[in-house]
């Protein structure tokens, strides 16, 4: 079978896009089935540290990451925008979810949704989200992810109509679930466990099924952070053990659908700057083209403050070491807490 890879080799023009996207859905691979069922698909904050959020998990991407995070005793909104092979503004392949964290009867309401299509809707893969997450004991929390999937193909396109693996249907829906735990065993430091599509999402357009068939696959992720104001006590200047407050370094790895590992840090300069550097890799043929067997990422964010609240803008980009021309992934995010 054609890899992805080979086939948007190079970046191609508006109407080539269509063409190729048509063409990896023909063969049978629909472009975007191991992309945001696969790996938590947004979050500029989480990408910019590698995507090694599992232990961090405390904004309003965590459920997406851990379900057993979120943002206990406070509201929290992120909007992103996630583009693959191209820049933010008209990317090939783009991303885009809404999620909101907010406390609820002593725990954290975790909802959202997402969708993700090619430039000329060829294909839509959406997402909708709602769970729960709470402490269970002293520094253990869990929680849980309830998941509404759907693949679809534009059926007015003549060669979707005419090919024989979309004569049964044009789109696929099914739910699943994510559930999580997040263990704090010393102050600074915590540990994420969190198992991803655990219940059978069954997304193919045909009854037959074989081995590329369109399954949301199903992965353990684990991960551990630490705080670095654990440490910041033994800084001699002032300055540096704030910043230190403000920082942490987290180490993930996802295994399922191949294997992935990921490391990044996070350094706040202040409480208005903050910068991230991250490495993750993948193995495995299940990964989205863009995150390739090795990438290096980087972010920041500014923040605003006003009063109790925060707007935060959060930018990120991957470098991956993969066949395509254009192999940067990008995301930008906006970030409320109030």
């Amino acid at each position: 079978m054609t890899k992805r890879s080979e086939l948007i080799r190079d970046k191609p023009t508006p109407c080539a896009a269509r063409f190729w996207t048509a063409a990896l859905l023909l063969l049978g691979l629909p472009f975007a089935a191991f992309a945001s069922f696969t790996e938590p698909p947004n979050g500029a904050r989480p990408l910019g540290m590698g995507s090694a959020f599992t232990a961090v998990a405390d904004d309003a991407n965590a459920a997406l990451y851990n379900p057993a995070g979120g943002a206990e005793g406070s509201f929290h909104l992120a909007f992103t925008r996630a583009a693959y092979f191209s820049g933010p503004v008209s990317p090939l392949v783009a991303h885009d979810a809404a999620l909101l964290a907010a406390p609820l009867a002593g725990g954290t309401l975790n909802a959202g949704a997402s969708t993700l299509s090619d430039a000329n809707g060829v294909y839509r893969e959406t997402a909708l989200l709602l769970g729960y997450a709470r402490r269970v004991a002293q520094g253990l929390n869990a929680g849980f992810l309830l998941k509404r999937l759907q693949t679809g193909v534009d059926s007015s396109l003549p060669d979707v109509a005419q090919n024989p693996y979309f004569e049964e249907k044009t789109s696929a829906s099914a739910f699943t679930v994510d559930v999580g735990l997040l263990a704090e065993p010393a102050d600074g430091w915590t540990i994420g466990l969190a198992g991803q599509n655990i219940v059978p999402a069954d997304l193919s357009f045909r009854e037959a099924q074989d081995e590329e068939s369109d399954r949301a696959p199903s992965i353990a992720r684990i991960g551990t952070a630490l705080q670095l104001s654990a440490i910041a006590e033994f800084a001699e200047q002032e300055a540096v053990q704030k910043m230190l407050g403000r920082s942490l370094i987290a180490i993930d790895a996802a295994f399922g659908d191949g294997t992935a590992v990921g490391a990044g840090a996070e350094v706040g300069f202040s409480n208005a700057v903050a910068a991230r550097v991250g490495y993750r890799y993948d193995a495995g043929n299940g990964r989205l083209a863009a995150a390739g067997a090795g990438s290096v990422t980087a972010g920041a964010t500014i923040a605003f403050h006003f009063g109790t609240a925060v707007a935060s803008v959060d930018y990120a980009v991957a470098f991956s070491n993969n066949e395509l021309e254009d192999s940067a992934s990008q995301r930008v995010s906006l970030r409320a807490r109030f």
